[in-house]
């Protein structure tokens, strides 16, 4: 979970806290568990907000051994959050578990991992592969509407886009140390470095990612090798670099006469299908 930037809550390892600590909560849940009863979703509800309340910065949780039925996975949805998807591990499953995979399968939010004879890290490897970030690099010539053309794909497929050129004429007209390095480097059209580059598109993903996105779509990225090996080596993704295949010349005179995007629009729309 550390690793990708999630935040990992045990069910049922918080309601024993809870128990253990004798709260308000941990007493309900108690008394239920005497009476050989379930613990009412509300008591184990209330107990996960309360946790997720707590790195509400973050965003991204990763929730262990919930939820035990359809009906808690539609109070969840009502009270907390969206599922993102359901994880199902191996291919023996309780009644409840696989009364939720079949609720989720219809709406394709349900992700396999099978386990049978699987090494833990080959499993691992196969788990880690569906909480991955998706990148997807467009680039242009000079005068090319990249950020219009990132735009409406935001609207459309639901990626969160990342202007790189007006991030980076930002930082080189504040007062930051490496302002001026970052500056010449636009001037004279050339590659800004990695390490200047690329912490400012991680932060902006790192705030995607307290808003709940995976998807982005990153404009003018990469301008180096160095500076996509970078991104991918601090984030766990998968990547598509999509080039706006215009000639400098006929992107000019397209910007010149007012054009908005719309045959690029096309053209990447034919790239997701």
């Amino acid at each position: 979970a550390e690793e990708l930037k999630l935040v990992y809550i045990d069910a049922v390892g918080l309601l024993q806290e809870e128990v253990n600590a004798k709260t308000r909560l941990g007493s309900e849940a108690q008394q239920a568990i005497q009476k050989g009863e379930l613990v009412p979703d509300e008591v184990t509800l209330q107990i996960l907000k309360k946790a997720m309340l707590k790195h509400a910065d973050k965003n991204r949780f990763l929730l262990g051994g919930f939820p035990k039925s359809v009906q808690q996975a539609n109070k969840f949805e009502q009270d907390i959050a969206t599922v993102a998807f359901v994880m199902a591990l191996g291919e023996e499953r309780t009644a409840d578990v696989a009364e939720v995979v079949s609720y989720y399968s219809p709406i394709g939010k349900v992700r396999s991992v099978s386990m049978a004879g699987a090494a833990p890290e080959l499993v691992y490897e196969s788990m880690k592969a569906y909480f991955k970030c998706r990148f997807m690099y467009l680039m242009g010539p000079p005068g090319m509407p990249v950020p219009k053309v990132a735009h409406n794909l935001e609207e459309k497929y639901g990626y969160h886009s990342i202007d790189v050129m007006a991030l980076l004429k930002a930082f080189a007209e504040s007062d930051q140390r490496d302002a001026d390095a970052v500056k010449q480097a636009l001037a004279k059209g050339k590659p800004v470095d990695a390490s200047l580059a690329c912490p400012l598109v991680l932060s902006e993903v790192y705030r995607g990612q307290a808003m709940g996105v995976s998807n982005f779509v990153i404009c003018d990225f990469p301008q180096s090798l160095k500076q996509v090996e970078f991104l991918q080596h601090m984030v766990p993704c998968t990547s598509k670099p999509l080039l706006l295949d215009f000639t400098r010349a006929d992107s000019e005179d397209l910007a010149a006469l007012g054009f908005t995007g719309g045959d690029a629009i096309m053209r990447t729309d034919a790239y997701f299908l």
